[in-house]
This record gives structure tokens, C-alpha cells and sequence, in this order.
């Protein structure tokens, strides 16, 4: 089935919105073109291509932002890569809600593990402002408190900067050195 116009398609968790959207019924798969839109439970996509199946709940999302709480995902090819595993090539990832971002990680491919609301990447830049500022060949983020800490900012006198430090919490009960 083809069909054009302001098309919305609604699905047990979620639902797409788009311009121009072709259906295979066999299969389950729809192509969704032109301003798509796309949420499924908690994950969030806007891209020009979508290719959705409704029967995996898998999606191919061609130059794309992904929103899954906290990371904001922006790619050149985002693909689920198995349950709760996305995978983001030529792109970035970011907890800044802004646009654009104030800080951003870009990479080759960056693996977003939803449910555990990790982030694993390889050749990884952290980008401040539009500044490449520092370079990981790899790098595992976690929304966790998390004992090392780094604070990216930009003020007249510094111009861009990352502040970086580590928290040490005493145990409880502790009386002094």
C-alpha cells in the first residue's frame, strides 16, 4: 500500500507521522518519508527516512535525531541492533537538551543501551561549542553518579573550557583522618 499526504499510523506503543509512507503488509515493514516522525514507548525519532517494522519493533532512521531518556542522538544511520541496543553511525551523542547542543560526543559509531541508559563509543570526540576539545579512542558513559566528572563551559576570560575533577564520597560514619 502506498499513500501520500499527512499520513499518521498508530501501533500498539506508538505511533509515525510522515509525508509519503509505503506498506508491506507480508512483512510488516513501512517506509516512511518527508518530516517522519516516530515514537515508540519511551524512544522518540524525527529524520527524513524511517524504515519501521511493526512486527520487531526495529527501526533504520537515515540522517535522524533519537531522543531516549537522557540521551539525545543525532546520526547519519541509526539502527536497532537488538532489544534496547541503538547504534549510531557518523554522529553524536549528548544529555543537552538544547539546539544545538553546548557539548556533544561525535564519533565513527556511538552504541546507546536504552534500559541501562549507557552509551559506548570508539574514535570518540568530545565537541564543546564547536570546539573539538578532547579525544577517546573509546568511552563508556553512564546516567550514574559517576566519581570523575567533567564540566564543559565557556566564559570571556577562558573562552571554551572543561573543567575536570573527582568526587570522593567519605563512608558513613567516618570521624576524621
Amino acid at each position: 500500500a502506498h499513500a501520500e499526504g499527512n499520513i499518521r499510523v498508530e501501533f500498539e506503543d506508538g505511533f509515525l507521522t510522515c509525508d509519503t509512507l509505503t506498506l508491506f503488509t507480508d512483512t510488516k515493514d513501512i517506509y516512511a518519508q518527508g518530516r517522519v516522525h516516530l515514537e515508540q514507548g519511551e524512544e522518540r525519532y524525527r529524520a527524513e527516512l524511517i524504515h519501521y517494522n511493526t512486527q520487531t519493533k526495529k527501526a533504520r532512521v537515515l540522517e535522524g535525531t533519537a531522543y531516549q531518556e537522557p540521551w539525545y542522538e543525532h546520526g547519519r544511520v541509526m539502527e536497532h541492533i537488538a532489544e534496547g541496543v541503538l547504534r549510531v553511525r557518523s554522529g553524536s551523542v549528548t544529555s543537552c537538551e538544547h539546539d544545538p547542543p553546548h557539548f556533544q560526543l561525535a564519533g565513527r559509531q556511538n552504541l546507546v543501551f536504552v534500559g541501562d541508559r549507557i552509551v559506548r563509543g570508539r574514535n570518540v570526540t568530545l565537541v564543546v561549542d564547536k570546539l573539538p576539545l578532547l579525544y577517546f579512542p573509546w568511552l563508556t558513559l553512564a546516567d550514574r553518579q559517576s566519581p570523575f566528572f567533567i564540566v564543559p563551559g565557556k566564559k570571556k576570560p577562558w573562552e571554551q573550557f572543561a573543567l575536570m575533577g573527582y568526587r570522593y564520597d567519605l563512608p558513613i560514619g567516618h570521624k576524621g583522618a
